[in-house]
């Protein structure tokens, strides 16, 4: 293994430790897709979808066109999907 992959697999199991159960907590400001699927609670497919759709703000990185999210971009998205629940009186 590289010393790089040493490092992300030591600072996934920090982020678990403190966070006191075994789900990893994400807190860097840039999300892969994966991440920000997670974040979501959806697929990664959707997200490509919504990308493509132009529903979903996202950065495009180098010639793969790999995408990046910001935590506030994913929920606002998901916000605009929310439908308004009408208050029960």
């Amino acid at each position: 293994m590289s010393a790089r992959s040493d490092t992300m697999i030591e600072a996934c199991t920090a982020v678990q430790s403190a966070s006191g159960s075994g789900e990893s907590t994400i807190t860097e400001p840039w999300l892969n897709v994966h991440q920000a699927a997670q974040h979501a609670g959806c697929g990664t497919k959707q997200l490509y979808r919504a990308v493509n759709h132009k529903r979903l703000k996202a950065a495009r990185l180098g010639g793969r066109g790999d995408l990046r999210f910001r935590r506030q971009w994913i929920d606002s998205w998901l916000e605009s999907l929310a439908d308004p629940v009408a208050s029960v009186s």
